[in-house]
């Protein structure tokens, strides 16, 4: 809980904080070169989050060699991704564009460097070591930002500060894992990390594309509208990235019980627990931003979006259906089926590009919108088909297609022309019925006995 809500405070409410205190221009700006620098830092993840965790999980005595050969294949894949950075530059027309984009690549750069270094804790199960680490840094990140945002300074010196606190952050994570690292250092061979390369080129392309088919939208609004629109849009989106951080948590922790040598029964049970949590927490976010749009929108962002209030609901439907296919996705790589997500992203990114190019510049920031609910929709359907092929069994029970059913008739149904006081009434009623569907007994005495609310008999 504590890693999630450090992981909102900097992934998700400083954009917020951003997009509230900037025009939608300024931004548009800042963001465009953000969003276009991390599609280039996806290079550089190469998908390591997952192929590393699993291998240390699974191989923990030999943390040290993977993580070395690994962090070797890291090096040779910075500096691929610097010669792009370096050509995408030259090619910028305006100095401050120029300086922007630099700065935020060499950010984002050490960000990815920060979070690779918590990789083999994470493989270990060290949850709560990462968090010694994590949490300082992500307050002094958040701090600074902010501070920068107080006192006046515009985009280039905020990507500044986004520089100074990721390396920062960078180097306390690497002097974290040096403790469990064992010594002499191992040291890879061009063919280990060759081979690296090759192992984990699914797990790489997974990744990228994975991220590319959610953000190549902001490309091609930037290309065919301009960067007000990019604004407008990137400040939904961010809500939507700040609603999938729980989802992310969630991986990671069912990620790691799923990694370990279970039967297919164990995992037939633990997937459908986790279908559970993620529907009901998926229902809950699209029913906040369904029921409440106009609300969410003037306590979050203030005046300057109201372009946003037809569009929110859309993007708490594609939130909706990123929490439906998660959990199958969690299973594909369990499987070892690693392969079909890195086909199934090609098809989606194929698929974003081509709708994107069609709706965009017919219904405009609509479209984009349109296009990411599709080709949502299409993942979940080849990722759900692939899994029953994979274990057999109804993987959600009557009771949570009842709360999927019950969401959908909430949010669809409930007119945005009624006064809010009775729509907040209704949503507090919604988020209610939920929890008591998506938990069980057991689970609602855990929560309550956490929250000290007492043990009740239920």
């Amino acid at each position: 809980l504590l890693t999630t809500s450090v992981r909102f405070l900097t992934g998700g409410l400083l954009f917020i904080v951003l997009a509230r205190a900037w025009s939608p221009e300024n931004f548009g700006l800042f963001i465009y070169y953000f969003t276009l620098s991390s599609l280039i830092v996806l290079a550089i993840d190469y998908g390591f989050q997952l192929q590393l965790v699993r291998d240390i999980g699974q191989q923990p005595k030999h943390l040290t060699k993977l993580f070395i050969r690994a962090l070797a294949t890291k090096v040779l894949l910075f500096s691929v991704s610097l010669l792009t950075c370096l050509a995408i530059y030259t090619q910028l027309e305006y100095s401050l564009e120029k300086q922007l984009f630099l700065t935020l690549f060499l950010a984002n750069t050490a960000n990815s460097f920060a979070v690779f270094f918590h990789l083999p804790l994470r493989g270990l199960e060290l949850f709560k070591v990462e968090t010694h680490i994590s949490l300082p840094f992500h307050i002094f990140h958040f701090s600074l930002i902010c501070l920068l945002l107080y006192s006046g300074w515009g985009p280039l010196s905020i990507a500044l500060g986004f520089l100074i606190s990721k390396v920062l952050y960078a180097i306390g994570a690497l002097w974290q894992l040096k403790k469990y690292l064992r010594t002499p250092l191992y040291y890879p061979t061009a063919n280990e990390v060759l081979n690296t390369l090759i192992s984990g080129w699914p797990y790489g392309i997974h990744t990228a594309l994975g991220t590319l088919y959610a953000q190549v939208d902001t490309l091609f609004i930037k290309h065919y509208l301009d960067i007000q629109k990019v604004g407008e849009y990137q400040a939904a989106m961010r809500l939507f990235f700040a609603g999938l951080i729980i989802s992310e948590a969630l991986s990671a922790t069912y990620f790691v019980r799923m990694s370990q040598n279970i039967d297919n029964s164990t995992l037939s049970t633990i997937t459908k627990t986790m279908l559970r949590h993620f529907i009901g927490i998926g229902i809950i976010l699209f029913s906040i931003l369904s029921i409440l749009n106009d609300v969410t929108i003037n306590v979050i962002f203030g005046n300057n979006y109201p372009n946003l209030y037809s569009l929110i609901p859309w993007f708490g439907l594609a939130l909706f259906l990123r929490y439906l296919l998660q959990p199958f996705a969690n299973l594909l790589t369990i499987m070892k089926q690693q392969s079909i997500r890195a086909a199934v992203s090609m098809l989606a990114l194929l698929t974003s590009i081509v709708l994107n190019m069609l709706l965009i510049p017919t219904y405009k920031i609509t479209g984009a919108i349109l296009s990411l609910v599709i080709t949502t929709m299409v993942i979940g359907i080849i990722y759900a088909l692939s899994c029953r092929k994979l274990l057999t069994g109804n993987l959600i029970s009557p009771k949570t297609w009842f709360s999927m059913s019950l969401g959908f008739a909430f949010n669809l149904g409930v007119p945005h022309t009624i006064p809010v006081s009775i729509r907040i009434f209704i949503t507090l009623g919604v988020l209610t019925l939920h929890f008591f569907l998506i938990t069980t007994n057991l689970e609602r005495q855990w929560i309550y006995s956490k929250f000290k609310f007492g043990n009740p008999r239920l």
